[in-house]
């Protein structure tokens, strides 16, 4: 895709850090920004920041744990901006300890928003960019540590080795 002024992009997690800056940056490219988030307090900052610079962008609740809210949001940033060109999946935590110190509650929640959460929204998104027939593109936010793993993240290191395999 070569031309992104004017289309759709749908960024997960945007209201902070990777997915704050990833969101201004599409936004700056001329994109119009879905920047969605589990805080919409947060998402709305987001928002304030790329309109502040002359962009285009609305705030979305987004809880990629679910895949129903996911698809309920796919529907309503659908509806309201137009089907996505660009969906980048970055919407991720972070659980630190050695294996024995984590508890499963934790390993649960880490694999529901790291990397279930990614399934959830291509399953979502992808049949509506697919069907409009247009040039798209997913981009899966993994880390360093989905290619070597390190003592006392192994949680978090699994859930971006599965992000990596599954992209």
């Amino acid at each position: 895709m070569k031309e992104l002024a004017g289309k759709v992009a749908v960024v997960t997690g945007a209201g902070s850090g990777i997915g704050r800056a990833t969101a201004a940056a599409l936004a700056e490219s001329g994109m119009r920004v879905a920047v969605t988030d589990l805080r919409l307090d947060s998402a709305r900052e987001t928002v304030a920041g790329i309109e502040s610079t002359g962009g285009t962008a609305r705030a979305f609740v987004l809880d990629v744990r679910s895949p129903d809210a996911v698809v309920a949001a796919a529907d309503e940033i659908s509806a309201a901006m137009g089907v996505p060109a660009v969906l980048v999946n970055n919407a991720g935590i972070a659980v630190g300890g050695l294996f024995l110190d984590t508890s499963y509650r934790s390993w649960q929640e880490i694999i529901a928003v790291n990397l279930l959460g990614v399934v959830h929204c291509c399953r979502a998104f992808l049949p509506r960019m697919v069907g409009g027939g247009a040039d798209g593109h997913v981009v899966n936010i993994a880390s360093m540590l989905g290619y070597t793993g390190i003592r006392g993240a192994g949680a978090y290191c699994a859930t971006k080795f599965g992000v990596l395999g599954f992209t």
